[in-house]
């Protein structure tokens, strides 16, 4: 809901609906900033090894679907950045996306308590949540992520959809974000499913809302 909750909330919940079927494996990290004295927005994907036409285009469409609407801003800079690993991620303003590799920078969950106040869906709030829980907790193996919320139970609803046999790694990955998404809903029950779908299998409408949903052209 534009106008009620902070601005980069805003920014965040819509660049994750801009991600969706954008993320590839090369993608380490997006982040965003607002800078509201010059009315700026920046959107930054950072990728790992040269960035291919279609690395580039993927990022640009992202960029362009994210609703600065309610921001009024204009987008600055380079929105596609080459950033081979190991090398740091600079970190200006907030990250909206980060691959799981070694050595991540530390992520520290930011309760969200204070909007369940505010005329705000709670379902926003939820994936809000869950995006920063999935900060360095995607692999490529994982092709969707959904969640929903159930406020008159208090129930949060989670489905983590993965290629391939599922990982010692990946299952301790999703539990953990699993775990990290409840932070703003404490009297909450989660109800979650993590699942094997292979790719080109389609994985089947559930009801939820997708949060994370890797790009599959090359799949």
């Amino acid at each position: 809901m534009p106008g009620v909750m902070p601005p980069m909330y805003e920014l965040l919940l819509s660049v994750q609906g801009a991600m969706l079927k954008a993320v590839t494996p090369q993608l380490r990290a997006v982040t965003v900033d607002i800078n509201p004295e010059k009315a700026e927005l920046s959107i930054v994907f950072f990728y790992d090894g040269e960035i291919t036409d279609e690395l580039f285009d993927l990022a640009s469409i992202a960029a362009v679907e994210v609703d600065i609407f309610p921001f009024d801003y204009v987008v600055v800079g380079d929105n596609s950045v080459q950033l081979d690993f190991p090398k740091e991620i600079p970190i200006q303003g907030r990250l909206a996306y980060l691959r799981h590799e070694p050595n991540l920078p530390t992520i520290k969950m930011e309760d969200k308590l204070f909007l369940l106040k505010e005329p705000v869906k709670p379902l926003h709030i939820f994936c809000l949540d869950m995006q920063e829980a999935l900060l360095g907790k995607v692999s490529p193996a994982l092709r969707r992520v959904r969640v929903s919320i159930d406020p008159d139970h208090k129930k949060l609803i989670s489905h983590f959809y993965y290629d391939g046999e599922i990982s010692d790694v990946d299952l301790y990955l999703a539990k953990a974000a699993i775990h990290d998404s409840i932070i703003s809903f404490p009297d909450y029950v989660m109800e979650s499913q993590i699942l094997r779908i292979d790719y080109p299998n389609e994985i089947p409408a559930d009801g939820c809302r997708a949060v994370y949903w890797r790009w599959e052209n090359k799949y």
